[in-house]
């Protein structure tokens, strides 16, 4: 793995002060498909690092299940969308949600992530 990309990984959980009843699902990194073997390490590292955290955590696979193909692919394109990702998890106890974009341009791979309180509807950091 890309040891620049992950050393951002538990800084942007940490942000996440979750209490014992907070639920926080990460989702698959929206990336182009010949990216999407980095993008699910990067999203795997995710997970581990939050249940490393002992946070509560709801995997993508789980979050799938529980909201559907259909609306997980729609979270998956919400980036920083507030609104976007309250929408597709409107009926969850889910309480805080990390989503994110990987690309790549000439020399660099591109990673954004966002990290989104449901119940303030606020971007707690990116």
């Amino acid at each position: 793995m890309f040891p620049a990309m992950m050393s951002v990984l538990p800084a942007l959980l940490l942000a996440v002060g979750a209490s014992g009843s907070d639920k926080l699902a990460i989702v698959d990194l929206n990336s182009m498909d010949t990216l999407n073997g980095i993008g699910s390490q990067v999203t795997r590292a995710l997970v581990d690092t939050a249940r490393a955290q002992n946070l509560d955590v709801v995997t993508p696979d789980a979050l799938r299940t529980l909201i559907g193909a259909r609306k997980f692919d729609s979270l998956k394109s919400c980036g920083q969308d507030v609104g976007c990702a309250s929408s597709a998890l409107a009926d969850t106890a889910v309480t805080r949600v990390v989503t994110g974009v990987l690309g790549r341009d000439e020399k660099n791979y591109l990673l954004k992530l966002w990290l989104i309180d449901l119940k303030a509807l606020t971007v707690v950091t990116s």
